[in-house]
Order: C-alpha cells, then structure tokens, then sequence
C-alpha cells in the first residue's frame, strides 16, 4: 500500500493505492483488501478484467470506482465489499491464498485530513514505520496512479549539513553576506532542529525547529540569532538533528560556520 484517501471532500470517494515494489508482474485474481477483521476480494469495473500489475505500477482501489475511472493514469478497481476508513484505522491487503501481503495500522498524527491523502515515503520500507508516512504535498491534496508528492528515491548513509560560502562576510556589501546551508538526513520524516553553538558550547539559538517530510532541507542564515541580532564574528558550530518523538534522536550532523563582520 503506498496512499491512503481516508478523508475526500464532498462528493469524493475514498481510495487505497497500491504499487508493485517487487521485480516481477503480479496477478491480482483473488487479492483481498481490507481491515483487521474483514476482507474483499478486489474486482474489476464492469466490462474490464482484473488483470496484472508490472513492476513499478500502480493500481486504485476505490469505494467508488466510476467516480475515479478514466481520470487516472492507472487502472482503478473496487472491491466487492468496503471497510469505511477513518483517521486511524487498519488497512490489510491479501493474496489470493489469504497471506497477508502489507499491514497498515496508521494513526491521525502521521498525516492525511480533509481532501488530503496520507502518502507513503518509500514503499521498500516498513509500513508500521510512521515516520515513513506523511501528508501529501500535491497542489491537489493527493497522487493516485503516479509517484507520491513526498516520495524520496534514496536516502543517504549519514547525516550530511554543508554551509556555503563559509566564511560568511555580512557587512551589507552583497558579497557573501549569507549561507545557504543544506542538509540531507538518512530519514525520510523527522522533526528537524538546527542549533547554533559558539566555541565555548553555549547555545545561541535555534535556527530550525520544524517536522520536515522528505529527507532534504535548506535555509538562508545571514549570521544573526533567531531573534535577529547579528551574531559577533567568531567561529560557530551548527548542530543537526533529527528526532522522532518515539525513538528520540536518530541522527546528528555538525558542521563549522565562521562569521567576519
């Protein structure tokens, strides 16, 4: 399962998306989807065949199919039978022998509202991973059919935070008067803090505090603290970290930052 519509707008339908992360084409006859409790097995639209799913292609299971038919770029199927969704709620997906394919107990707080869908992060990792599930970032709340608006194609094997230009001059001459500093985390959903510390470790501020989908951020610093007074030349260290309120710290980066005023 890689999204979940549980909340549509009026007049919507709710829907699962499923993709095939597998190397192989797989025979959907006899696949089930539902929740902890009760299945049904998927069917076609009037007139069309179940059929396969390649490598790398997605397949909609809507409550309402018609409504989503031909507005896709992938087959949209219902099932004969539907658990209504809710913003916590399980999911199962079956094969045709009863084995449980993928197991999605989510909850509110890993993403998804109204006329928004909850998109999976990597489909190669764990489902039960909260982390690996977010909001969707599409302009029209949602990706059924095609790649996920948060979806991240490789995460690095470390944390990684790069400054340019380091020194940083901001004498308002506009060279070099701000860095654009980067990052890259080895996790997919975390609450990103970024913390400014002078040489003798003392904290002089956070510049980043905020829960961040994707594995990749940026900002622009001009040398000032978070409440806008300029920081004192001198040689500082930036402190990353991610953090999952569960598990606390995942990972951390530093990285040197000099100021010349």
């Amino acid at each position: 399962m890689n999204e979940i519509f549980h909340s549509p707008g009026d007049g919507g339908s709710e829907w699962v998306e499923l993709v095939n992360a597998s190397g192989d084409t797989v025979a959907l006859d006899g696949w089930m989807l539902g929740d902890d409790a009760d299945e049904h097995a998927l069917v076609p639209l009037e007139g069309d065949t179940l059929g396969a799913v390649p490598p790398g292609w997605f397949l909609v299971v809507a409550h309402d199919a018609a409504a989503l038919a031909g507005e896709l770029p992938s087959p949209v199927v219902e099932s004969d039978g539907w658990e209504a969704l809710s913003a916590d709620d399980t999911i199962a997906l079956l094969d045709r022998f009863g084995t449980p394919v993928d197991l999605v107990a989510y909850e509110r707080q890993w993403g998804g509202e109204r006329g928004v869908s909850l998109e999976r992060v990597r489909p190669d990792m764990p489902s039960g991973d909260p982390n690996n599930w977010g909001s969707s970032v599409a302009p029209e709340g949602s990706t059924p059919g095609r790649e996920n608006s948060i979806h991240v194609a490789e995460l690095p094997a470390s944390g990684t935070l790069v400054v340019a230009p380091n020194p940083i001059t901001p004498n308002g001459d506009g060279v070099d008067d701000r860095a654009l500093i980067r990052f890259e985390l080895p996790v997919a959903r975390a609450t990103v803090r970024l913390t400014v510390f002078d040489l003798t470790g003392r904290s002089r501020g956070m510049l980043l505090d905020h829960e961040a989908v994707g594995n990749r951020g940026e900002l622009i610093w001009d040398g000032s603290a978070p409440d806008g007074s300029p920081l004192p030349t001198g040689l500082y260290v930036l402190l990353l970290e991610a953090i999952d309120a569960r598990q606390g710290v995942l990972v951390n980066a530093k990285a040197p930052a000099a100021i010349v005023r």
